[in-house]
């Protein structure tokens, strides 16, 4: 007996491995250990996997352990002793991984739910359509540009008259020194305006119908 115990100890092998290692040293196969022990053989075969969670109950697997070395001659005390720790380190990693799939559980309900994914979607587009509006909004109270292209500012002339020209948009109300101006259904103007001696100094303004107010200052020369 002590000298089995310290050859299980060295050779690490669990109550499965010992039993069907006997089993084949002695030659017998486990359609003979079925007929000899009574038991059948898929659940020798689970004893010598160490599939304990597939037996039918704990009672069955002394019994059929006790049975089984009783035909190989081996004591059973040692092996009903190794199946008790084995057996509870099975249950032990079972608890374990049946904790860590409850844990990742929530993380993974809320992707399959399809609760949950309608709420996604239902978010998705409210959020769409909020951003949709205040796109709408910032493009109705935008500042509408103004783009002078004759003449340039700071023109040094002698004329006494020009011709102010340019674009903007084509809803917006452009101004000229409190005059109102008009413009073409593309946004493009032609004001003359009359200069004096020195600095004139010119400003003017565009404004659609909700926007803000656009003011750029032009300065010309009169020599």
């Amino acid at each position: 007996m002590p000298g089995f115990k310290q050859k299980r100890a060295v050779s690490g092998q669990s109550l499965g491995e010992r039993l069907k290692k006997i089993r084949l040293d002695q030659g017998h196969t486990l359609e003979e250990a079925e007929v000899k022990t009574k038991i059948q053989l898929k659940y020798l075969e689970i004893l010598e996997n160490g599939e304990y969670d597939l037996l039918p109950g704990d009672i069955y697997a002394r019994v059929w352990i006790k049975a089984y070395t009783n035909f190989l001659g081996v004591p059973p005390e040692d092996f009903l002793a190794d199946y008790k720790i084995e057996k509870q380190v099975s249950e032990n990693i079972n608890k374990y991984d049946r904790l860590n799939q409850q844990r990742r559980q929530p993380k993974d309900s809320v992707v399959l739910r399809p609760r949950n994914v309608k709420l996604a979607l239902i978010t998705l587009i409210i959020l769409a359509v909020v951003g949709y509006l205040i796109w709408q909004v910032n493009n109705i109270i935008a500042p509408p540009n103004i783009n002078i292209r004759e003449p340039k500012n700071n023109f040094i002339t002698t004329e006494s008259q020009l011709m102010i020209s340019g674009q903007t948009v084509a809803e917006a109300e452009l101004v000229i020194n409190g005059e109102r101006v008009l413009t073409d259904n593309s946004g493009l103007f032609s004001q003359p305006v009359n200069l004096v001696p020195g600095l004139n100094k010119f400003k003017i303004s565009a404004k659609k119908k909700h926007s803000r107010t656009n003011y750029i200052d032009w300065n010309i020369l009169r020599q």
